[in-house]
């Protein structure tokens, strides 16, 4: 009876503290009454646990004064007047994210906050998923002679769709077709020219065709190739010439060639066809990106063409090319929100675009990020990208931050869109660590040394770090403060809130932002994940033999191929293939992140992946004579305006007698000499070399350089690791009984 009543007279209490007034914080209730003293002491006395609580708070839910609690009125930001503090918050970092909320005049659109129900962002309307509206035919599917195996003509009516695996080069012969928000318009007399009398004339012009490899391997989604209509493009083949390639005359003419234009006149001629896009597909697997599924076990089927029903398209088979015609097939395909299509305005602007991409980790930044360099490399010709994650770059290596200008469109794996080196308008940057965590100010001034010698005449796309609170909160704040985007884009997760928006609306009051839940996973997807990413990348590098591996080919490049972007094979890994030989005397060596004896110097880089740098302070032209190289004293980098990378090697072996040291990397002497390489440095934890990068597997296992697996005995004999990912267990939600 005693507690029924306690119970009671608690009960009746609340109702009297109920009819105060309340706290604008729901969790910090009013003043407690005299009768209301009483009672609760008499509740702590039937209750240990909780005169336990009373005995002991919690400094982290600490409560801000009302005064910053009170409701702010801003455009497009709805800010309620009592958000909840969220769990186990700290006050101090708490009354920072308050004192930070957008000003009036920022514009910020769709911003979602976590407390406010009617503020979240609702998801946007995505494309219904599917596998394929096209239709093959034999009136809408051409292929003849030479083409067999080779090459085949299509013809697609507007708003038809073909998702595929594998490889394959695109070349539009008329109309506007669309691959992961990059259109490929034809010229408007290339169908006449073909369709000429000329047969020597409509040669010459199915030589000049120029086919854009697309990648859809089988750890990524599939794409989907889309007929649209015909859209204004400042995209031309003048604007991305094939290096090497001449125009042929009539007598260079192949069998091949000759069967393209047989196989295209009947498409083009046919009346009821007058309005359909006709593209011509080309095999690519000459590329060599399949070759990668020997470093990985699980990737050996590369194209996915193992796995699928029926390679062939209207009974002609391309090798590497997987259509999806079956529409009960699951493979997960590319999906493409329509919202997505209006981030970037078609029309002129007063100010050249500048995207800014941001989210959290695996929300699927970087493939918004490839869409909106497709949309505005349709628009413009050219754009800027600015990689801002060293641990997944898209066109750099890893531990790199770089600037790079686009000419062809991203439609392939990250390590299919890096180039082998910084070319005219890029510049690359090396950290020498996968996160900006290692040494936040030097990554900060590496990325506004970068903005300062960018070409403000290009669009820019941003793609950011996946780091969204604490200090990569501040840094990404401080970049938007400095670049000022005409477009800020966030995505999160369903359920989720903008994490950095409203921080950056209040910088940059010009820019409109924008919240975009990420689109759904598809069922089946398997994501590699960060270390495979990195090892893919990785591997991608050391193997790639073209500058921009996926630059287009032409029929007339080798016996109607083009040139191998990658060699995947063993003999040219860096475990066997020629090192190149450097002598020390020209060298000098720098170890980040880690202070190494300058004696130990030398060792510390043996059997290590370094980066290849060019520097051009006093400190890097200074030499040690030809005993050695010099050897740079503290672990300091370079400063960001004096040095640039060109790419990643391995030192394979030191010569010390000789004086030379052996590296291992897709660059030749004669790239590292015009570069002016005069310097080697090596990152931190995170650079090192993996056991694929040696060899294709496992299968010379006793033959692996530098590979031990008794060197970690004893305490201090490898640097500690601190993992990041592993949460408290208070955090998983599990309380101290269940523990």
């Amino acid at each position: 009876m005693g507690r029924r009543d306690t119970r009671q007279n608690a009960s009746a209490d609340g109702s009297q503290n109920r009819m105060q007034p309340q706290s604008s914080h729901p969790r910090k209730a009013a003043a407690p009454s005299e009768s209301s003293t009483e009672q609760s002491s008499s509740l702590y006395a039937a209750n240990p646990f909780a005169a336990l609580r009373k005995t002991k708070p919690k400094k982290e839910m600490e409560i801000p004064p009302p005064d910053l609690r009170e409701p702010v009125q801003s455009a497009g930001v709805v800010v309620p007047d009592a958000v909840p503090a969220p769990e186990r918050l700290p006050s101090r970092k708490r009354k920072r994210e308050l004192s930070s909320l957008p000003p009036a005049s920022a514009k910020v659109h769709h911003v979602a906050t976590q407390s406010s129900p009617a503020a979240v962002a609702r998801p946007v309307d995505a494309v219904p998923v599917r596998t394929t509206t096209f239709v093959p035919t034999e009136h809408n599917v051409r292929t003849a002679g030479e083409l067999s195996g080779k090459l085949c003509v299509v013809a697609m009516m507007e708003g038809e769709a073909l998702a595929f695996r594998g490889c394959v080069g695109i070349a539009p012969l008329r109309g506007s077709v669309r691959v992961n928000g990059f259109t490929y318009t034809a010229p408007s007399t290339r169908a006449q020219k073909i369709l000429s009398d000329d047969q020597d004339a409509a040669g010459r012009v199915a030589a000049q065709l120029e086919f854009f490899p697309c990648l859809a391997p089988r750890m990524g989604p599939a794409l989907s190739l889309e007929s649209v209509k015909d859209a204004s493009s400042h995209h031309s083949e003048s604007n991305h010439s094939m290096e090497d390639s001449t125009s042929p005359t009539p007598t260079e003419l192949t069998p091949t060639i000759r069967s393209l234009v047989a196989a295209c006149k009947p498409l083009l001629s046919l009346p009821v066809l007058e309005t359909a896009s006709i593209v011509a597909l080309c095999s690519a697997s000459f590329v060599g990106a399949d070759g990668v599924g020997r470093y990985f076990g699980g990737w050996k089927d590369f194209w996915g063409e193992r796995d699928a029903k029926d390679c062939s398209l209207g009974g002609t088979v391309l090798p590497g090319f997987c259509p999806i015609l079956d529409p009960t097939d699951t493979t997960p395909i590319l999906q493409t929100p329509r919202q997505f299509f209006s981030l970037v305005p078609p029309g002129p602007l007063s100010r050249v675009p500048i995207v800014a991409v941001m989210g959290t980790k695996q929300s699927g930044k970087s493939t918004l990020a490839r869409f909106i360099a497709n949309q505005l490399l349709t628009h413009y010709g050219e754009t800027d990208w600015l990689e801002c994650d060293p641990g997944q770059p898209e066109v750099c290596p890893v531990g790199c931050v770089g600037l790079v200008r686009l000419r062809y469109p991203l439609n392939g794996p990250a390590f299919a869109n890096m180039h082998l080196q910084p070319g005219p308008g890029s510049r690359w940057l090396f950290l020498g660590s996968t996160t900006p965590k290692t040494d936040p100010d030097y990554y900060t001034a590496c990325l506004t040394e970068l903005l300062r010698t960018r070409d403000s005449s290009r669009p820019l796309v941003v793609n950011l770090h996946g780091w969204t609170r604490g200090m990569g909160l501040d840094m990404t704040v401080h970049l938007m403060s400095t670049l000022r985007p005409t477009v800020a884009v966030e995505l999160v997760m369903e359920g989720g809130a903008a994490d950095v928006l409203p921080h950056v609306a209040s910088v940059s009051q010009e820019t409109t932002c924008h919240t975009m839940h990420s689109p759904p996973r598809p069922v089946g997807y398997k994501k590699p994940d960060p270390a495979e990413m990195r090892q893919l990348n990785m591997l991608g590098h050391l193997h790639q033999r073209a500058q921009e591996s996926l630059a287009p080919f032409r029929l007339s490049d080798g016996r109607g191929r083009g040139r191998a972007r990658w060699d995947f094979s063993v003999e040219n890994g860096p475990a066997h293939r020629l090192p190149l030989y450097a002598p020390m005397s020209a060298l000098s060596i720098r170890v980040l992140h880690t202070d190494v004896p300058p004696a130990h110097c030398i060792q510390a880089v043996h059997g290590t992946i370094v980066a290849l740098c060019k520097e051009e302070d006093d400190v890097s032209t200074r030499r040690a004579g030809d005993a050695g190289p010099f050897i740079h004293p503290t672990s300091t980098p370079c400063a960001p305006s004096l040095s640039e990378c060109v790419g990643l090697g391995i030192v394979r072996s030191i010569d010390n007698e000789s004086g030379h040291i052996l590296l291992a990397t897709a660059l030749s002497a004669v790239q590292l000499a015009r570069a002016r390489v005069n310097t080697i440095v090596r990152g931190g934890q995170g650079m090192e070399v993996g056991a694929s990068v040696y060899e294709a597997g496992w299968q010379n296992v006793r033959d692996l350089p530098y590979l031990t697996s008794n060197f970690v005995e004893g305490i201090g004999a490898m640097a500690k690791r601190v993992r990041h990912d592993l949460k408290r267990r208070r955090s998983q939600g599990i309380g101290l009984n269940e523990a």
